[in-house]
Protein backbone atom coordinates (compact mmCIF):
# COMPACT_ATOMS: atom_id res chain seq x y z
CA UNK A 1 0.00 0.00 0.00
CA UNK A 2 2.75 2.15 1.35
CA UNK A 3 5.70 2.45 -1.55
CA UNK A 4 9.39 3.18 -0.60
CA UNK A 5 8.92 7.14 -0.46
CA UNK A 6 11.72 9.82 -1.25
CA UNK A 7 11.57 12.39 1.04
CA UNK A 8 13.42 14.84 -1.54
CA UNK A 9 10.18 13.87 -3.99
CA UNK A 10 7.43 15.21 -1.68
CA UNK A 11 6.13 18.61 -2.01
CA UNK A 12 6.49 20.13 1.00
CA UNK A 13 5.85 23.28 -0.04
CA UNK A 14 2.14 22.43 -1.03
CA UNK A 15 1.80 21.05 2.17
CA UNK A 16 3.04 24.98 3.19
CA UNK A 17 0.42 26.59 1.11
CA UNK A 18 -2.18 24.33 2.70
CA UNK A 19 -1.00 25.39 6.66
CA UNK A 20 -0.84 29.16 5.48
CA UNK A 21 -4.28 28.98 4.45
CA UNK A 22 -5.83 27.36 7.19
CA UNK A 23 -3.71 29.44 9.79
CA UNK A 24 -5.19 32.46 7.88
CA UNK A 25 -8.73 31.01 7.88
CA UNK A 26 -8.78 29.62 11.64
CA UNK A 27 -7.58 33.73 12.52
CA UNK A 28 -10.82 35.56 9.80
CA UNK A 29 -13.12 32.82 12.17
CA UNK A 30 -11.20 33.62 15.21
CA UNK A 31 -11.85 37.16 14.68
CA UNK A 32 -15.48 36.61 14.75
CA UNK A 33 -16.50 34.17 16.74
CA UNK A 34 -13.67 32.90 18.99
CA UNK A 35 -15.33 30.28 20.90
CA UNK A 36 -15.21 27.74 17.54
CA UNK A 37 -11.18 28.35 17.00
CA UNK A 38 -9.93 25.31 18.77
CA UNK A 39 -12.30 23.28 16.84
CA UNK A 40 -11.23 24.82 13.32
CA UNK A 41 -7.42 24.21 14.39
CA UNK A 42 -8.43 20.75 15.20
CA UNK A 43 -10.20 20.18 12.03
CA UNK A 44 -6.79 21.32 10.35
CA UNK A 45 -4.73 19.19 12.21
CA UNK A 46 -7.10 16.53 11.11
CA UNK A 47 -7.58 17.36 7.41
CA UNK A 48 -3.12 17.58 7.64
CA UNK A 49 -2.91 14.45 8.91
CA UNK A 50 -5.23 12.79 6.28
CA UNK A 51 -3.60 14.66 3.53
CA UNK A 52 -0.25 13.84 3.73
CA UNK A 53 -1.64 10.29 4.61
CA UNK A 54 -3.19 10.02 1.08
CA UNK A 55 -0.85 11.86 -0.38
CA UNK A 56 1.86 8.41 0.56
CA UNK A 57 -0.39 5.89 -0.80
CA UNK A 58 0.60 4.41 -4.55
CA UNK A 59 -1.94 5.32 -7.36
CA UNK A 60 -1.36 2.10 -8.75
CA UNK A 61 -2.91 0.38 -5.56
CA UNK A 62 -5.98 2.95 -5.79
CA UNK A 63 -6.18 2.19 -9.27
CA UNK A 64 -6.79 -1.66 -8.82
CA UNK A 65 -9.82 -0.81 -6.64
CA UNK A 66 -11.57 1.67 -9.35
CA UNK A 67 -14.79 -0.35 -10.33
CA UNK A 68 -15.49 -1.00 -6.98
CA UNK A 69 -15.14 3.03 -6.16
CA UNK A 70 -16.67 3.81 -9.60
CA UNK A 71 -19.83 1.24 -8.14
CA UNK A 72 -19.54 3.17 -4.86
CA UNK A 73 -19.75 6.87 -5.78
CA UNK A 74 -22.93 5.28 -8.69
CA UNK A 75 -24.91 4.27 -5.84
CA UNK A 76 -25.76 8.37 -4.46
CA UNK A 77 -26.03 9.55 -7.50
CA UNK A 78 -29.03 6.83 -8.05
CA UNK A 79 -30.73 7.87 -4.87
CA UNK A 80 -30.70 11.31 -5.86
CA UNK A 81 -31.95 11.03 -9.04
CA UNK A 82 -35.09 8.89 -7.92
CA UNK A 83 -35.54 10.60 -4.82
CA UNK A 84 -35.90 14.36 -6.86
CA UNK A 85 -36.89 12.60 -9.88
CA UNK A 86 -39.68 15.61 -11.44
CA UNK A 87 -42.71 13.53 -11.99
CA UNK A 88 -42.43 11.77 -9.17
CA UNK A 89 -41.33 13.78 -6.60
CA UNK A 90 -41.24 17.73 -7.72
CA UNK A 91 -38.42 19.30 -6.40
CA UNK A 92 -39.69 21.87 -2.82
CA UNK A 93 -39.33 25.58 -3.21
CA UNK A 94 -37.14 27.53 -1.25
CA UNK A 95 -39.46 30.75 -1.14
CA UNK A 96 -43.53 30.53 -1.16
CA UNK A 97 -45.08 31.00 -4.64
CA UNK A 98 -46.54 34.37 -3.87
CA UNK A 99 -47.27 37.32 -6.81
CA UNK A 100 -45.56 40.67 -5.77
CA UNK A 101 -47.84 44.06 -5.33
CA UNK A 102 -45.72 45.17 -8.57
CA UNK A 103 -47.37 42.32 -10.58
CA UNK A 104 -50.85 43.08 -8.98
CA UNK A 105 -50.35 46.94 -10.19
CA UNK A 106 -49.66 45.59 -13.42
CA UNK A 107 -52.54 43.64 -13.93
CA UNK A 108 -54.88 46.41 -11.65
CA UNK A 109 -53.95 49.08 -14.53
CA UNK A 110 -54.40 46.29 -17.21
CA UNK A 111 -50.70 46.51 -18.27
CA UNK A 112 -49.04 43.48 -19.06
CA UNK A 113 -45.34 42.37 -19.27
CA UNK A 114 -45.34 41.82 -22.44
CA UNK A 115 -45.72 45.72 -24.03
CA UNK A 116 -47.41 44.64 -27.88
CA UNK A 117 -46.05 46.44 -30.69
CA UNK A 118 -48.30 49.30 -32.35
Amino acid sequence: MFKQYKLRNYKFILVMYVVILNVIGILLIGSAKPSVQSKQIFGMIAGLTIMVMLSLIDYNFILKFSWLIYFFMLLPKVTVSLRYFPSIHPSPRFYPKQRSSFQENLEKNHLSANFPMH
